[in-house]
C-alpha cells in the first residue's frame, strides 16, 4: 500500500478531529517512535469502542514527513489500525496475515481486532456470508484467551451477534451472545459499547415483537447518550432504534420527528452504505405507517441515487426490499412484487436467511394487492411455520393478520377470527400487534370488522337503507322501496363496479385492482379516472337525495369498503349464517336459515371471471352446508328430511354426481327403489346432454346394486 493510497483512505469523507494533547506533544517533539508506541497502546481501545473519527485523525498523522517508515515496517497494531478505517476496501487476506502474526506474538487484543474487522469486512462486502464461519469460530477461541480484556471481547461479540443475525438469522444464538456482550460491556464501562449493544439487542426484540422489553433496554441506557467521546455510530444506531420503537408503539408522527432529528447529525451523511440503508429503511417503515406516499417516493429516489455496488448482494437485497415497500405504499403491487423477488434473489446470493424472511412478507402482501388471493394464502401458509420456528414473531403475527384479511375477503369469518387469534398469541399478552408496511391500525381494523360481522351480516338485522340481492337475479332495493334490476339500471359500468366490489368480498379492496379489472385496456391514469367517475355514479344511484348514504362506499388509503351498516347483501348474510353454525347446538336452525337465503347461484347471468370464481365458491359452501344439515338429520334418524334438501341442491348444481348418489341412497334406504332408479335416469340424461358423458362409477355401482336386488 502506498502512502498516497493510505492518505486517501484515511481522510476521505471524514471530519477533522483534533489530536489528543499527549499525541500532539509527541508531534511537536518530532518523536515518531513514541507516537507509534502510544498509538499501538491506545488505538485499539478507540477501535473497540467504534471511535473511528478519533482513530482516523491519529492514523492520518502517519502521512507527515517525519514518519518515513514504510507500511510493512510499522508495528502490527498500527498496521491493523490503519487497515481498520479503509471501509469496504478492507482486505480479508491482509487481516488473515495480521491475525496469524498477532497469534505468533501472543497479542490477543490485536487478534480480537482482526477477528471483528474480518466479520465487518464480510458484512461490508455483502457477499458469501458462509465466510462468517471461520471467523466466528475464531471469536469463540479468542473469547477464551482474551477473557481479561472486556473491551476486546465485547467488540468481537457484537460482530459475532451481527453475523448470526444477518447470515443464518439465528436469533437464539445471537441473543445468547448478546447477553455475554452485555456483561462484558458493563465491565468495560464503555458508554459507546453499552449503547451500541442496546441498539443491537433492540433488533432481536424487534423481530420477536417484544416491544415492552425493547423499550426498557433503550430507556435504561438513555442517560449515557451525553457521555463525552461517545461513538457517532452508537448514537445513530440508538436514535434509529428509539424512533422505530416509537412508531411500533403506535406513534408514527413522534417517530418521524425523531428520525428527522437523526438525519441532521453531521455523521449521518458520512455513514457507511449498510448503516445508511438500514436507518433509511427504518424511517421508511414509519412513513409507510403514516401512509405518506410523497415522502416514500422521495426516500425511494434517494436510495436509487445511493451508490450501491452490484456485487454487494446484501446491500442490493436491502435496497430492493425497501423499494418494494415504496411501490407497495404507492399502489404499485406489481412493481413491489418484482422488487421483493429481486431482494430474495440477492439474499440467496449472499447467503442471508434474514433477507429471505423479510422479503417473503412483502411478496405475500404484494400478491394480496394484486388480487392473487389463492397464491397469497398459499404463500403465507408456507412461510408462517418458518417465521415462527425462527422466532421472527413480528412477521409471523402480521402474516396471520394478512391471512385473516384474506379469509375475510372470502367471507370465511371464523377462519379470519382464528387467524387473528393466532396473531395475538405471537405477541406478549395485552400488547398490540405491530404492523409492518401497513397503517398503524391495520390489525385493529381487522378485529373491529370481525366484531361487527354478526350485526352487519345477519339476515334479521334492522331494516337497512339498501338491500342487494345477488343470488339469482341481481337487484338493488333503495330507501323508499324502488328496486333496480339489470333492465332498469342506468349505466352498465356502474352496475359492473358494484358487482365486482361484492364479488371480491366488499372489504378493503384495492382500488387499483378494481380499475385494472374493469378497464384492462386503459393505462393506469385513465383507468383510475374512469374508476373515480364510475364510483361517483354508483354512489349517486344508491344514495339518491340522501347525501349521508354516499358513504355506503368508503375509500380509505386507496381501498374501498361496502358499508355493512348501510347495506344488506344476501351473499354476505348467507356466509355469516354459515359461520354461526360452528356450534353444534345451532346447526339445524342457522344452516336452514343460510340455505333459505340461497335462492339462486351468485349473479348467475354475469360471465366475468371474478364473478364466476365467487359463484363457484359460494355454490361449494351451499353444497357443503346442505351435506352438513343432511348429516345432522341422519344422525337424528330423520332420513326423510334430507330428500327436499338434496333435491333443492340439485336445482342449483344439476351436474353434481355426489348429490345424485346421496339422494338415490336415501330413497333406497327408505325402500323407494323405483324413485332411486328414476333419479339415476334423470342424472344420466342431464350428464349426457350437458357434458356428453355417462354417469360415473359411484352412480353406476349404486344403480347396478339396485337392479341386482330387483332381479333377486
Amino acid at each position: 500500500m502506498t502512502k498516497e493510497t493510505m492518505h486517501t483512505n484515511l481522510t476521505h469523507g471524514r471530519p477533522p478531529v483534533d489530536l489528543l494533547p499527549d499525541f500532539a506533544k509527541l508531534i511537536d517533539k518530532n518523536d515518531p517512535s513514541a507516537y507509534l508506541e502510544a498509538l499501538s497502546r491506545q488505538g485499539l481501545d478507540w477501535l473497540f469502542q467504534f471511535q473511528l473519527p478519533l482513530l482516523s485523525a491519529h492514523v492520518a498523522v502517519l502521512q507527515q514527513p517525519f514518519f518515513s517508515a514504510e507500511f510493512s515496517s510499522l508495528p502490527i497494531r498500527v498496521q491493523i489500525l490503519t487497515t481498520s478505517i479503509q471501509g469496504p476496501e478492507i482486505s480479508l487476506s491482509d487481516l488473515e496475515n495480521f491475525y496469524q502474526l498477532a497469534i505468533i506474538e501472543n497479542d490477543d487484543r490485536a487478534a480480537c481486532a482482526c477477528t471483528g474487522l474480518a466479520i465487518q469486512a464480510i458484512i461490508d462486502s455483502g457477499r458469501e456470508f458462509h465466510r462468517f464461519s471461520l471467523w466466528t469460530e475464531r471469536c469463540d477461541q479468542m473469547l477464551e484467551h482474551a477473557a481479561s480484556a472486556p473491551l476486546a471481547c465485547t467488540f468481537i461479540l457484537l460482530f459475532q451477534c451481527w453475523a448470526e443475525f444477518l447470515g443464518a438469522g439465528n436469533l437464539d444464538r445471537a441473543y445468547r451472545l448478546s447477553q455475554r456482550a452485555y456483561r462484558l460491556s458493563q465491565q468495560a464501562k464503555s458508554p459507546s459499547l453499552i449503547i451500541l449493544h442496546s441498539a443491537m439487542v433492540a433488533h432481536l426484540y424487534y423481530w420477536q415483537a417484544d416491544l415492552a422489553t425493547l423499550e426498557i433496554i433503550l430507556t435504561d441506557v438513555a442517560p449515557l447518550l451525553n457521555s463525552p467521546g461517545l461513538s457517532p455510530l452508537s448514537l445513530l444506531q440508538f436514535q434509529s432504534s428509539a424512533a422505530l420503537l416509537k412508531t411500533l408503539q403506535g406513534h408514527p408522527l413522534a417517530g418521524k420527528t425523531m428520525f428527522l432529528k437523526l438525519f441532521s447529525h453531521p455523521m449521518f451523511t458520512r455513514a457507511g452504505t449498510g448503516t445508511w440503508l438500514q436507518i433509511q429503511g427504518n424511517y421508511l417503515y414509519t412513513i409507510a405507517t403514516l401512509g405518506d406516499q410523497e415522502e416514500a417516493k422521495r426516500i425511494g429516489k434517494a436510495m436509487l441515487e445511493k451508490s450501491v455496488p452490484k456485487y454487494n448482494h446484501y446491500a442490493q437485497s436491502y435496497l430492493h426490499f425497501n423499494l418494494a415497500i415504496v411501490e407497495l405504499l404507492c399502489g404499485q403491487p406489481h412493481k413491489a412484487l418484482r422488487h421483493a423477488v429481486e431482494s430474495r434473489t440477492f439474499g440467496e446470493l449472499c447467503g442471508s436467511e434474514n433477507v429471505a424472511r423479510m422479503s417473503a412478507l412483502i411478496i405475500g402482501q404484494a400478491l394480496m394487492e394484486l388480487g392473487r388471493e389463492d397464491a397469497a394464502l398459499d404463500h403465507f401458509n408456507t412461510w408462517l411455520p418458518a417465521w415462527k420456528e425462527a422466532r421472527y414473531y413480528i412477521i409471523a403475527a402480521l402474516g396471520c393478520v394478512e391471512v385473516g384479511y384474506l379469509h375475510l375477503r372470502r367471507g370465511e369469518i371464523e377462519d379470519a377470527r382464528l387467524s387473528l387469534a393466532k396473531a395475538k398469541t405471537l405477541v406478549p399478552k395485552n400488547e398490540r400487534i405491530p404492523t409492518l408496511y401497513r397503517s398503524h391500525d391495520y390489525a385493529l381494523a381487522l378485529e373491529q370488522r370481525l366484531d361487527s360481522t354478526d350485526s352487519v351480516h345477519c339476515c334479521d338485522s334492522a331494516d337497512p337503507p339498501v338491500v342487494i340481492t345477488t343470488f339469482g337475479i341481481f337487484s338493488v332495493t333503495l330507501q323508499g322501496g324502488k328496486t333496480l334490476t339489470n333492465q332498469n339500471w342506468h349505466g352498465a359500468k356502474a352496475q359492473e363496479l358494484l358487482k365486482a366490489i361484492i364479488a371480491l368480498g366488499g372489504n378493503n379492496i384495492p382500488v387499483e385492482r378494481l380499475s385494472s379489472m374493469l378497464w384492462p385496456d386503459a393505462d393506469g391514469d385513465r383507468a383510475m379516472n374512469s374508476f373515480k367517475v364510475t364510483l361517483s355514479r354508483v354512489r349517486d344511484t344508491l344514495a339518491k337525495e340522501d347525501k349521508s348514504l354516499r358513504q355506503i362506499l368508503e375509500v380509505r388509503q386507496k381501498r374501498i369498503t361496502l358499508s355493512r351498516s348501510l347495506c344488506l347483501v344476501d351473499a354476505f348474510a348467507f356466509e355469516s349464517q354459515l359461520e354461526r353454525a360452528i356450534s353444534p347446538t345451532r346447526i339445524p336452525r342457522t344452516l336452514q336459515v343460510a340455505l333459505n337465503l340461497y335462492e339462486g347461484n351468485f349473479l348467475e347471468f354475469s360471465s366475468e371471471i371474478w364473478i364466476i370464481q365467487t359463484r363457484d365458491r359460494l355454490l361449494d359452501k351451499f353444497i357443503n352446508a346442505t351435506a352438513s344439515l343432511c348429516d345432522f338429520f341422519l344422525q337424528e334418524g330423520n332420513a326423510q328430511a334430507t330428500i327436499p334438501l338434496l333435491t333443492r341442491a340439485l336445482v342449483f348444481d344439476p351436474l353434481n354426481e355426489t348429490l345424485y348418489t346421496q339422494l338415490m341412497q336415501t330413497h333406497l334406504n327408505l325402500g323407494n327403489r323405483a324413485q332411486a332408479l328414476a333419479i339415476y335416469g334423470k342424472a344420466s340424461a342431464i350428464l349426457r346432454q350437458e357434458l356428453d358423458i355417462g354417469p360415473g362409477s359411484g352412480l353406476t355401482a349404486l344403480y347396478q346394486q339396485i337392479r341386482g336386488s330387483d332381479t333377486l
